[in-house]
């Protein structure tokens, strides 16, 4: 095997070379070069409303603030999730509920959020992991049934879908991320909000201008602009604009050799699959993944960090994931849980990230796969 480091993760670069500053005329957000970011995710994640961020936790903190989530709410999430989702609502002061994932999905199981309900239950927000969703007909259904909004932490998701939509356009509310770690980037950091209730598109536009009614002045349609509710600076510069068109006029290119990647994977590792000394991730019938990463699950942590060693003393890099936010120590302080904890944690404790972008190549996904063979003593894929 190479000695060469075979990395876990690179930022995206498909397209970047094609920026062009001559056209940025202006680096004032909203110019010409995110009017066409925005055109270019309409085709991926066709909603009423997008607004792009500086980031997936800006996104966030934006849907909440459009949802008018605050004191006194209650907002049903997975525990295994990034300490955003929770945070932008601890932060407008509404208490989070936390039910356990369905751990062939990684992602919260929808079967009992009814009984996470309460009469102070604002929202429900559905966090999709790698591609891989919740039952949404399910979440639709519960939502609807107590006037709760539903609201999609599709950070990692861009591309995939549940039963032909796209993830992120489900619900009232979705979000996306563009981090450095994503399929696509806008240089390092920046998000998307998708309003997909079109009675809110107007509250949007105001909430990303300060509260104010500045976009309609700038399009010519009032002499002035005025403050009318609160609000912030929810829009991503032009400069990250600039590097995102470029990323989603790539996209497909992108997605192309991810899938190819992923696939690869699932059949070099699928002997050891087979034999049942690990499992692998597997995504439900209802989604068209967007193969944003690769995980395997081992058989307890011990042995997780033993195999994470190992690779890594061949040059292998992996990564474990999120730490389930109710064992954390603000978690414990500052949210509950409800019903059983049975495969949140284990899951969590068991669960290995392999290497997986753009850059990785076929000889090195086949690196990876012999070293977890070599790791469980097999040789069948020599």
């Amino acid at each position: 095997m190479s000695t060469e480091l075979i990395r876990f993760s690179e930022p995206e670069t498909a397209g970047n070379p094609q920026v062009s500053l001559q056209r940025i005329t202006s680096i004032e957000s909203g110019g010409e070069y995110y009017r066409e970011a925005c055109s270019l995710l309409q085709g991926i994640v066709p909603t009423d409303g997008i607004f792009l961020t500086a980031s997936g936790s800006q996104a966030l903190e934006f849907a909440v603030m459009l949802a008018q989530v605050g004191q006194g709410d209650e907002v049903v999430m997975p525990s295994y999730t990034y300490y955003s989702t929770a945070n932008a609502f601890l932060a407008a002061g509404a208490s989070v509920v936390f039910v356990d994932i369905d751990p062939d999905t990684m992602t919260m199981d929808a079967s009992l959020v009814d009984a996470a309900v309460t009469a102070a239950t604002k929202a429900v927000v559905a966090v999709h992991y790698g591609g891989a969703s919740p039952d949404m007909d399910r979440l639709l259904e519960i939502c609807d049934r107590y006037g709760l909004i539903l609201i999609e932490d599709a950070a990692q998701s861009i591309g995939a879908s549940y039963k032909g939509r796209p993830l992120g356009t489900i619900g009232a509310l979705g979000i996306l991320s563009f981090h450095a770690t994503k399929n696509v980037t806008s240089g390092g950091e920046g998000g998307a909000l998708l309003v997909n209730d079109s009675s809110l598109i107007d509250q949007a536009r105001m909430i990303s201008q300060h509260g104010t009614d500045r976009l309609k002045f700038l399009a010519g349609e009032s002499d002035h602009y005025t403050w009318h509710t609160v609000g912030s600076s929810y829009m991503l510069g032009e400069l990250s604009c600039a590097w995102l068109a470029a990323q989603l006029g790539e996209f497909s290119t992108i997605q192309s050799r991810r899938r190819k990647l992923w696939e690869l994977y699932r059949e070099l590792l699928k002997p050891l699959v087979e034999k049942g000394v690990l499992s692998i991730q597997r995504v439900p019938a209802w989604n068209d993944h967007n193969s944003h990463l690769y995980y395997i699950l081992c058989r307890d942590a011990g042995e997780r960090s033993r195999l994470q060693r190992y690779l890594s003393e061949l040059g292998i890099q992996t990564a474990t994931h999120y730490i389930p936010l109710h064992t954390t120590p603000y978690g414990k302080d500052h949210t509950r849980f409800s019903g059983s904890d049975r495969h949140t944690s284990d899951a969590a404790s068991r669960l290995l990230r392999l290497p997986l972008h753009t850059n990785l190549t076929d000889e090195q996904v086949g690196a990876v796969c012999h070293g977890i063979h070599e790791f469980y003593g097999d040789s069948s894929d020599d």
